[in-house]
C-alpha cells in the first residue's frame, strides 16, 4: 500500500473555544459533520474512545472530505478527516486536534495499474513519485 489512512477529530479553534471542546465527552453535544459515504464514522470513532453516542450520525451530510473540511475551518462544527488531506490546515492552525482517538482504518491506498503497463517507465515514475510523498505518514 501507499499508506493506511488515519482519521482524527478537528475543528476550527473559534469553534473549539465556543462550543468548550475539551474532552471527548464535549464533542456528543457538537454539530458533528458528516461523510454521506461513511456514516457510521462518528459511531466507531465514539466506541473507539469508549464513549458510545445513540445518534452520532446526527448532523450536516457532505458528500467529499474537502467540503466537510472547509465546513469544518468556516466554524459549522467538528469533522473527522483523514489526517493526510487537512495536514496543511492543520500546520497553518485553520484547524484543531481535538481530544480523542485517531482511527486506524483497516483499509489502504493503493496505486492499481493494468499488468500490462506495471512495469513502463511512466508508470515506475509515477510509483517512485507517490511511495515518496506518502512516505513516513500513517
Amino acid at each position: 500500500p501507499l499508506m493506511h489512512e488515519e482519521v482524527v477529530a478537528l475543528s476550527s479553534p473559534a469553534y473549539q473555544r465556543a462550543q468548550g471542546l475539551r474532552r471527548v465527552a464535549d464533542l456528543a453535544r457538537a454539530v458533528r459533520l458528516q461523510q454521506t459515504t461513511r456514516p457510521s464514522l462518528w459511531a466507531d470513532w465514539f466506541a473507539a474512545a469508549g464513549h458510545p453516542v445513540a445518534q452520532a450520525a446526527r448532523g450536516p451530510r457532505f458528500e467529499q472530505f474537502s467540503m466537510i473540511a472547509q465546513a469544518a475551518v468556516h466554524g459549522l462544527g467538528a469533522a473527522l478527516l483523514p489526517r493526510f488531506l487537512v495536514q496543511e490546515e492543520i500546520d497553518s492552525g485553520a484547524l484543531v486536534p481535538l481530544p480523542g482517538p485517531r482511527l486506524q482504518g483497516p483499509d489502504a491506498y493503493h496505486l492499481v495499474v493494468p499488468d500490462a503497463r506495471a512495469e513502463t517507465p511512466l508508470v515506475q515514475a509515477l510509483r517512485d513519485w507517490l511511495l515518496a510523498e506518502c512516505a513516513g505518514k500513517p
